[in-house]
């Protein structure tokens, strides 16, 4: 999305038309969470983005996630400790970080302690954990731009129905996932008196495990308390509900999936005729059902009013023609 936003950004600016668009793309705080980039180093780290007891919360869920079976009270004791001393520092202003409270468990008289701790460290170096645990130099991710697209790139998450030991790879990033559920958690309920808006697009990568589901749980709570909006966008009416979770959304665009006639049919709680299946599968592009807050279901057309800005959406990359 990113690169083509910069690409329709840049034409339009070497021609000199739209301003109106260009303002809107530059207004745009894009985040690409690449930890080859040392300037996103930290990012997502605790000590950084999130204060008091959020901080310790998620550090200790991080690194849990890390240490897995090797974790024991001694070692949790230990870390706990430590982030509580290097979080009274960072509210005094000093810049530290998670790498600071790795080194501080190596010290530690204990050597099951200090080889967390060197584990810890180690695991960091060179790798995407970089961006939540950092030496605190960096400032952490924003909350406070009106438009922010954050991308992030290198995860490998494990599937929810695994019984088998977590991969190095798949417990990375889960810790990520964890400081971007705090992240996107931070982001609704910042001020209850602004209306914020979150959009979560290809949502069935945060299905897919126990923890991006409860970040979803988590947002939709969120929205009803904080004055936050959730906008679910998936390819499939599945991904809408769990056995966990039985929360329903307000709205709902259904656009046409061939395989999934019935059960859309189904989720808007529409009788399943003959009729309304062919309502539903004759639809062409841009049409969609339309569920209301009141609960009304209608047919609609999405007409898309400024050609311009369709350039925006151009953003699969295919060498395919038609013939």
């Amino acid at each position: 999305m990113r690169k083509q936003y910069e690409k329709v950004l840049k034409e339009h600016q070497e021609k000199g038309n739209f301003k109106e668009l260009q303002d809107y793309i530059q207004s745009i705080n894009f985040i690409t969470l690449d930890a080859r980039d040392k300037n996103n180093h930290g990012a997502l780290d605790p000590l950084i983005f999130l204060k008091g007891q959020e901080a310790r919360d998620l550090a200790d869920s991080m690194i849990d996630t890390l240490l897995g079976k090797d974790n024991s009270l001694k070692i949790r004791n230990a870390y706990l400790k430590s982030l509580d001393k290097y979080l009274a520092k960072r509210e005094h202003g000093e810049k530290v970080g998670m790498i600071h409270v790795f080194k501080d468990l190596m010290k530690h008289p204990d050597t099951s302690v200090q080889e967390a701790g060197d584990f810890l460290l180690t695991a960091v170096n060179q790798s995407i954990l970089s961006l939540c645990f950092s030496d605190g130099q960096n400032d952490g991710i924003s909350v406070d731009s009106k438009i922010t697209i954050l991308e992030i790139n290198g995860l490998n998450l494990p599937t929810d129905n695994r019984n088998v030991d977590l991969t190095s790879d798949e417990k990375k990033s889960l810790t990520i996932m964890y400081a971007l559920g705090y992240y996107c958690t931070k982001f609704g309920k910042q001020d209850r008196t602004i209306e914020t808006i979150e959009f979560f697009d290809e949502a069935w990568f945060f299905n897919s495990t126990t923890v991006g589901k409860q970040i979803l749980k988590r947002m939709k709570r969120v929205g009803r308390s904080e004055n936050n909006f959730l906008v679910f966008i998936t390819q499939s009416v599945y991904d809408l509900s769990s056995e966990e979770d039985g929360t329903g959304f307000g709205s709902v665009f259904a656009f046409l999936e061939d395989t999934e006639i019935d059960a859309v049919l189904n989720y808007l709680k529409i009788p399943n005729t003959e009729t309304t299946k062919e309502w539903l599968g004759n639809m062409t592009m841009a049409q969609c059902i339309y569920l209301d807050t009141f609960g009304r279901k209608e047919r609609i057309t999405v007409d898309g009013m400024f050609p311009e800005i369709t350039q925006l959406f151009n953003t699969v990359e295919t060498k395919l023609q038609a013939v």
